[in-house]
């Protein structure tokens, strides 16, 4: 569910500058407005019902 979301959102080229911590000098995924978003609309799920947010950005990740 996680990856077909973020499938949807954005397109390889965009990502390829953005690591969910920063790393490799590549800005930071985890600072965007879309990471809360992507996240809220995960925890709506059934499935992700009772998901942390630490399991839910090892997906992302």
């Amino acid at each position: 569910m996680v990856k077909r979301l973020m499938a949807k959102l954005f397109k390889d080229e965009l990502l390829k500058y953005f690591s969910y911590s920063g790393k490799k000098g590549k800005q930071k995924f985890s600072n965007l407005t879309t990471g809360s978003v992507i996240y809220d609309a995960i925890k709506t799920q059934e499935y992700f019902k009772y998901s942390t947010q630490n399991e839910i950005e090892n997906i992302i990740k």
